[in-house]
């Protein structure tokens, strides 16, 4: 069972889909600050998306990215200033 607001969103991005037979879902994380659920967030909802898109047939791709390049933001606890 898929929960409507994934089949909404699965929906829009085929709107959205330019000039590719393969949907891409993209979703990416930072290193820095501390690690909360927003983050695992960030990663679940485009899988979910992902995967309603290929329950029916579309061609689909999820990139995931570490952005490692993003500036620290804060000093995570126990690291030296």
């Amino acid at each position: 069972m898929v929960s409507d607001w994934v089949r909404r969103a699965a929906e829009a991005a085929l709107e959205h889909q330019v000039r590719s037979e393969v949907v891409t879902c993209a979703s990416g994380i930072s290193p820095s600050g501390p690690v909360h659920l927003g983050n695992l967030r960030e990663i679940l909802v485009p899988h979910f998306v992902a995967e309603e898109l290929r329950r029916v047939g579309k061609p689909v791709r999820h990139l995931l990215s570490w952005d490692d390049f993003d500036r620290l933001r804060k000093v995570p606890a126990g690291w030296p200033e």
